[in-house]
């Protein structure tokens, strides 16, 4: 009298609840995802790396923050799909070919190793710094914006932990 309908497989992935860190994963295999993960498919044309190293921004980041909510008390910001629709991320479909290539670059680098256990030691380390770089110069934010918008990231991160205590 029913059917739950076979879920399709994901190989790029946004978390719906966010602790401290905001990643978007890009899967080695896809898989079937369920509830507390939201399936991003790019447009025909668009690389998955390209729109992995745009979601995995300080950029994307606090527009999630500013996005998303905390309504169970618990610190935790939810994002519901109208959310995560209207973040502001460039058009791979109308970058050059050189900027794509170079977000490609900093995605490849940047999923070699481990996250780092702090978003503080994350945001300074080199690989992450040239992706974030990348995608503030192709939003036009200069480098002291720059420093505002992670030092804004962070802060909203602690206030939810805070408010959350």
């Amino acid at each position: 009298w029913y059917s739950l309908p076979q879920q399709e497989a994901a190989e790029l992935v946004l978390a719906k609840g966010i602790w401290e860190r905001h990643l978007a994963p890009l899967l080695r295999e896809p898989c079937p995802i369920d509830q507390q993960l939201y399936r991003l498919t790019p447009h025909p044309g668009i690389s998955k790396r390209v729109a992995a190293a745009l979601l995995n921004s300080t950029w994307l980041a606090l527009q999630l923050e500013l996005q998303g909510r905390v309504n169970f008390g618990e610190g935790v910001l939810w994002l519901a799909t109208y959310e995560v629709q209207n973040l502001l991320l460039p058009d791979p479909r109308r970058l050059a070919a050189e900027e794509t290539a170079r977000l490609e670059h900093c995605f490849d680098t940047l999923s070699r190793r481990a996250i780092s256990g702090s978003l503080e030691v994350e945001l300074t380390r080199a690989d992450r710094r040239q992706l974030d770089d990348t995608v503030f110069k192709m939003i036009g934010v200069s480098p002291t914006e720059a420093t505002i918008i992670q030092e804004t990231l962070l802060e909203r991160i602690q206030a939810r932990h805070v408010y959350a205590r």
